[in-house]
This record gives structure tokens, sequence and C-alpha cells, in this order.
């Protein structure tokens, strides 16, 4: 797996959450929504694997962002990049859906092989 610049926090950092769907799935989810428990909404995307961990980038974003996404107003890029999202989050998931290696990141800090392309828009 790359090598990310990140700032290490409490895998208790992120609320506790649960799975409304998967927006992309192929072979397994790829995007998914889930809801913490103050109701925000999260989107988890997977950005690599190795053969201990499937890592994820965790960001917040709105329900009219994800309508937007999937009428394709707007692409998967432009709900990465969106800077009112908060902070980003990068996490490795065993798989006994264990959180593992939680953290920060910045968007500038993000493998270019890690984004979607700046016209991923919906298409599943």
């Amino acid at each position: 797996m790359e090598i990310v610049k990140e700032i290490l926090i409490p895998i208790n950092s992120l609320p506790k959450m649960i799975k409304i769907k998967d927006l992309i799935y192929f072979d397994g989810p790829l995007l998914s929504h889930f809801e913490s428990i103050y109701k925000e909404n999260f989107l988890f995307y997977w950005v690599d694997s190795n053969d201990k961990f499937n890592r994820w980038l965790i960001f917040r974003t709105t329900n009219q962002h994800i309508t937007d996404y999937v009428e394709k107003k707007i692409s998967l890029f432009d709900l990465i990049s969106d800077e009112n999202n908060g902070n980003l989050y990068k996490v490795d998931i065993d798989n006994n859906l264990e959180y593992n290696n939680l953290s920060i990141i910045l968007f500038n800090d993000i493998p270019d092989n890690y984004l979607p392309e700046k016209n991923s828009f919906y298409t599943f």
C-alpha cells in the first residue's frame, strides 16, 4: 500500500456509524454511505489493499451532495475535494472489520492514484 503523509489519531475519534447503502459495488463495496449517531453523512471510498487490510478514505458530506452525485450533477472527485467537508480520514480495515491506523490526511497529501478522475460521475 502507498505510504501516506498523515496524522495518526485514536480509533475512537470517529463517531459510531451505521451503513446506509453501497453506492458503488464491484466484487465488494467501493463507495459506501454511512450515517453517524449524530446524523452526519460520511462516505467511505476504497482506495487500496494488501493481504491484511483494505484502505479507505472517509469524508463527511451532505445528503444533497450525495443526491447530486447520484444524479450526475457533481463527480466523486468533487465530493472528496470539497473543502467544506472538514477532515479527510484514512483507515485500514482488517478482515474482522476492525479499524486500524486511523489518521487525518490533507487533500493535497492524498496520493494521485487514490483520487478518482475529475470526471468520475456516477454510472452505477
